[in-house]
């Protein structure tokens, strides 16, 4: 092909080519186990995965109560106290951009539960 011979056809092809957004490659962080804050004060627990796009919340449980005199940090480092209210969800799907925080807890405060 002889680019001065391109018809402006061609050549409008081969912009819209050249300038078309490419696909990218979503990457997926596992972040294991975490609480997860979202807007609107939905706050869980579960097994975390970030792909940019979606947070996914797997044997996800909302923390209705957390029971604590010392906020989540409490709940992060100690585990659930007994008055702290868990509710089984399953799996939780939710935009990236609603994602306020994540918390690493501490595994073994929570392995009754996970």
């Amino acid at each position: 092909m002889n680019i001065d011979e391109l018809t402006i056809g061609q050549a409008k092809e081969l912009a819209a080519l050249l300038t078309a957004p490419q696909p990218q490659a979503k990457r997926t962080i596992d972040h294991g186990l975490k609480i997860v804050v979202l807007d609107k004060g939905f706050v869980y627990i579960g097994i975390t995965v970030t792909d940019g796009e979606w947070v996914h919340i797997s044997n996800a449980h909302n923390i209705r109560r957390w029971g604590t005199s010392k906020g989540l940090g409490q709940l992060a480092l100690s585990g659930p106290t007994p008055n702290t209210e868990l509710d089984a969800v399953g799996t939780v799907k939710a935009p990236f951009h609603s994602l306020q925080h994540l918390i690493t807890v501490e595994v073994t405060a929570w392995k009754n539960r996970y």
